[in-house]
């Protein structure tokens, strides 16, 4: 690093050069970064307002068509509409009938909102029309009059031209009889110039080539529904179509089910931003677009301007070059200063974690040999450090396999050959210069440089030594242990108790017996361990679980003498927690001694009636005998 600072010190015009051109192309790039960001900002923004003049356009047309519905079905289910389509139907040539109908059909036309009324047969046939039509129904209408009697509910017909060579569309809802068939059906007929193509032409914001698109599929073309605002054809709604091949346009994409933003060209073969969607419960697409040249306008501008900063920034950066060229010196010189200090710093600290760390550590070179320990590496190898630097680790750390005795791979070999963090083996023993053999467990990790070159490596460990006795006292301890659970006389075993939502104790489980258990209850461990005792033993009683449970949570001990009728034996039992939610139970069978004692008590009892038999006896002999000597006497 000193060397690299010295050579910087070095008058170096051409990095300065270099400098300010890397400078003048950054300013380039970011320039253009900035007009390609300020690009797609603008057509984000065109791509926003597109789709909600889209989503709002689809909702209004969606509106204006459950209005059509909901005024047909209304006005078809009025008693007075219905009474006048029976009436016409039984006798079509009586006036008074006749005028009925027509007035009901003048009183449907909502103030205007409706271009016609018009009742009509189920074959289709004009029956009645508020304004006389000069024309049979179209095809699209009959079809909306067919949907409306199979489903009972109103559908609307597309649009189609009519009379005045205008786009309409009509709304037929089904006239039923009391009994719910449909005896004729209503029509509402708009004119689409009255609100659907002003709708579609109305534009939120000032804009040269905005427009919507209202298109549906019919056959192999897609057609367009409405006047093309820059197309010279009049009356081009419902009649001007496109071929599906065109997969350019957005009307096509429209109507093959393509949903989103879309680029491409329009009618006009002109490049358009796009927002497509479709006209909710309808089979109608909504294209709105722009042309690509009026999103990209704002963008010309702000090229200029980018241009300008640009260049004025390319100027800049020649001022900053020249000035940072002179403070170059005089920068370099301190940070040469402050990296030889940082040096000595880290070198120190170094030094003083190394020679104060609790485990071994010696570093080596990338040849493996010693560069320095710390004391308690010269401990436990027995080699000052000083004698130690230069050689070879193999000779200073001599490590074999504590089982067969076989020398082991020096684990620096290995860092050196894989590039990453090793560590020993189980059972490594270091042997020490003056012979003396420890359990060690050790790790290596590369020592690398600024070019991530290894350079070294870092070998730490530790005596075992005290690990390994106090393991070889935990295995001997757990070995009595075994033995003790396995040898007792005693019955054991260690259970779960098992509680209800509201803590009771209402069950417990078997977790762990001994093999006493099983010889005293003659109850196997493969048939209990993991079940619950009123699984194994289903008549305990619950008085010896509500026990049970109250060890387990208060952690009291108890010892009581127990009677199990399923195994018709008796216990001393002594119960303790080991932990919260478990108990132990040591017992021992107590079944021929509770035999002794009640035979014992048998016998005393025989023992105490003879007893008192026999001192009834006496007193009745001492009684007879006083009353013969007394008859002696009053003979003599």
């Amino acid at each position: 690093m000193t060397e690299q600072l010295l050579q910087k010190l070095r008058p170096q015009k051409r990095f300065w050069v270099a400098s300010f051109g890397v400078a003048a192309a950054l300013i380039v790039v970011t320039g253009y970064a900035q007009y390609r960001a300020g690009k797609r900002h603008v057509s984000q923004e065109w791509i926003q307002t597109l789709g909600a003049v889209g989503a709002l356009k689809a909702n209004q047309f969606d509106e204006w068509r459950k209005e059509r519905l909901a005024d047909a079905i209304r006005f078809a289910q009025g008693p007075s509409l219905v009474t006048a389509a029976r009436d016409l139907i039984r006798n079509p040539d009586d006036p008074d009938f006749r005028k009925a109908a027509k007035l009901m059909l003048d009183l449907n036309l909502k103030s205007g909102i409706y271009q016609n009324t018009l009742m009509v047969s189920p074959t289709g046939a004009v029956l009645m029309s508020s304004v006389a039509v000069s024309e049979p129904l179209q095809e699209t209408t009959r079809q909306a009059i067919r949907t409306a009697f199979t489903t009972r509910s109103p559908a609307l017909s597309d649009l189609y031209r009519y009379g005045n060579n205008q786009a309409h569309i009509d709304t037929a809802a089904p006239i039923c009889d009391k009994d719910g068939q449909p005896i004729a059906a209503f029509i509402l007929r708009t004119d689409a110039s009255d609100f659907l193509y002003p709708l579609i032409r109305f534009w939120p914001t000032d804009s040269p080539s905005a427009e919507t698109l209202l298109v549906r599929r019919d056959g192999d073309d897609v057609v367009f529904l409405n006047d093309l605002r820059h197309s010279t054809n009049a009356n081009a709604a419902v009649r001007f179509r496109m071929p599906l091949t065109r997969k350019a346009l957005p009307a096509v994409q429209a109507v093959l089910g393509f949903h989103g933003v879309f680029e491409g060209q329009d009618y006009r073969d002109v490049a358009v931003l796009s927002d497509i969607r479709s006209v909710p419960d309808s089979d109608w697409g909504l294209v709105t677009k722009v042309d690509r040249s009026e999103v990209l306008s704002d963008i010309r501008y702000h090229a200029f301007v980018i241009v300008r900063l640009a260049s004025l920034g390319i100027l800049l950066a020649a001022a900053l070059t020249a000035a940072g060229y002179r403070r170059r010196q005089s920068h370099l010189y301190r940070d040469l200063y402050k990296i030889e200090r940082e040096k000595r710093e880290a070198h120190e600290k170094f030094e003083t974690i190394l020679y104060s760390i609790g485990d071994a550590v010696i570093v080596t070179d990338d040849k493996a040999c010693v560069r320095q320990m710390n004391p308690v590496a010269e401990h436990l190898t027995g080699w000052k450090e000083a004698e130690a630097i230069g050689k070879p680790l193999q000779e200073i750390f001599h490590i074999i396999n504590e089982e067969t005795r076989q020398p082991v791979e020096n684990p620096v070999w290995r860092v050196l050959r894989e590039g990453k963090v090793v560590g020993l083996a189980n059972h490594t023993t270091l042997i020490a210069r003056d012979g003396t053999e420890r359990p060690i467990a050790d790790s290596g990790a590369p020592v690398r440089d600024e070019r991530d070159t290894i350079n070294g490596v870092v070998l730490v460990f530790r005596d075992q030594s005290v690990d390994y006795a106090a393991q070889k006292a935990l295995r001997e301890s757990e070995t009595q242990y075994s033995d003790l659970f396995r040898n007792m006389t005693e019955g054991f075993a260690l259970h779960q108790i098992l509680c209800d939502e509201h803590g009771t104790p209402v069950d417990y489980r078997f977790l762990k017996i001994n093999p006493a258990f099983e010889r005293l209850t003659g109850l196997s461990s493969a048939h209990i361990i993991g079940h619950r005792v009123l699984e194994v033993m289903p008549d305990t009683d619950t008085h010896w679980i509500e026990i049970y449970g109250a060890v387990a949570k208060t952690g009291k001990a108890v010892h009581f003498e127990n009677y199990s009728s399923a195994l018709h034996r008796h216990f001393e039992v002594t119960a303790f927690c080991p932990r919260p939610g478990q108990f132990c139970t040591l017992f021992d069978d107590i079944t021929e001694k509770k035999k002794n004692e009640e035979a014992r008590k048998a016998l005393e009892g025989q023992l105490q009636q003879s007893q008192r038999i026999e001192a009834v006896g006496r007193l009745a002999g001492s009684d007879v005998m006083g009353k013969s000597l007394r008859s002696m006497k009053n003979l003599r």
